[in-house]
């Protein structure tokens, strides 16, 4: 299974909102450049995640893209199912009633449908924030949306 770059891109661009969360809405171009990628091709990756509800976009001076939920509340599964075409290791993996001639003595769409449960099960169980303590400890820099998170728990608490 091959995951598109479609997918790859999207999933940095949602990282960088996850981590910039508290700023608010950050405007196409920084995205664009803060991730190395065509403004274009932001654009238009920008656009599924708009239509598919993940983002929020405002226009204007003090405008451009936020998520619309906190990264806890996204999967990597989530963004996945957006950008690719395919949602399926195969065309029967996902499917219970496969039409196919063959269905009933195939024992290769049982391993079909495992391979593409296992997957499903490893990707819905990966949030952004798992991804932001992943990258906080990977990088050893603290975290914007982390350190955010830990404030406003402590101001809670107090």
């Amino acid at each position: 299974m091959k995951i598109s770059t479609k997918s790859r891109y999207a999933l940095r661009i949602m990282i960088y909102l996850a981590e910039n969360y508290p700023l608010g809405y950050i405007p196409l171009k920084d995205i664009a450049d803060s991730e190395s990628l065509p403004l274009k091709y932001t654009e238009q990756l920008m656009s599924k995640l708009l239509k598919a509800g993940l983002v929020y976009a405002v226009r204007g001076n003090r405008g451009g893209y936020k998520l619309n939920k906190t990264p806890q509340n996204y999967t990597v599964n989530q963004i996945i199912k957006v950008m690719e075409i395919f949602k399926t290791v195969t065309p029967c993996a996902g499917q219970k009633n496969v039409n196919c001639p063959r269905a009933e003595k195939c024992s290769a769409i049982d391993v079909w449908q495992l391979l593409q449960s296992t997957i499903d099960e490893l990707l819905d169980n990966i949030t952004l924030l798992d991804i932001l303590k992943m990258q906080q400890a990977k990088t050893k820099e603290p975290s914007l949306y982390l350190t955010f998170l830990e404030r406003k728990f402590n101001l809670r608490n107090h």
